[in-house]
């Protein structure tokens, strides 16, 4: 999750890591809270699949076509004129959000990656959210 999300209309944004209890990381959980519903919020933060299409809504995502994904998202992003104050106010803000991930990020990461049978759910975890999430678009 950053400050600019680009992506196709027929994906999903998961998050299956919170599942187990491995809480998202401040710079996204701070959008998440911010932008959505309290509800969905909370279901996107514990693992619940969101449609981009419904993330659109709320302002968390822009939508480019599939068929020229990378050439949208580098027009958008080359069409951004930001100014130097808002630049650095940006990093200050994506600063502030980086140095949040304090020791129970990190903890609750090493948790589950250091106990054989909590490392088993979340993999297993993130292999039903691949399902649950996975795309429509079929490549040709």
């Amino acid at each position: 999750m950053s400050d600019l999300v680009i992506a196709p209309p027929d994906v999903y944004m998961c998050y299956p890591e919170g599942i187990v209890g491995i809480p998202m990381p401040p710079l996204g959980a701070r959008i998440v809270l911010k932008k959505l519903p309290r509800y969905k919020a909370i279901g996107v933060l514990t693992g619940s699949p969101l449609a981009i299409a419904e993330a659109v809504n709320y302002g968390i995502v822009h939508v480019v076509n599939r068929e020229n994904l990378f050439g949208d998202a580098k027009t958008i992003i080359k069409g951004l004129k930001i100014p130097p104050l808002i630049r650095h106010q940006l990093v200050d803000w994506v600063r502030t959000s980086i140095n949040a991930i304090d020791s129970l990020y990190l903890d609750a990461l090493s948790s589950v990656l250091m106990d054989q049978g909590r490392r088993d759910e979340l993999l297993k975890a993130v292999k039903n959210a691949k399902l649950k999430c996975i795309s429509r678009y079929r490549g040709t």
